[in-house]
């Protein structure tokens, strides 16, 4: 069963990579750039500035 918790800084190395993968290789993304880490980070600091869980 897959455990479903809040995100870390820790996991901003796994989750950058993941997700420029789907970048250059997937079309669930209208970005043509990779992101980097200080990008996604950037990202979740902002998610969880409103209150909203970065899972």
């Amino acid at each position: 069963m897959p455990n479903i918790r809040a995100s870390t800084e820790s996991d901003i190395p796994a989750i950058t990579a993941i997700y420029c993968h789907h970048v250059l290789h997937g079309t669930g993304t209208f970005e043509i750039d990779p992101p980097s880490e200080q990008d996604m980070a950037g990202r979740r600091a902002d998610v969880l500035s409103r209150g909203l869980p970065y899972l």
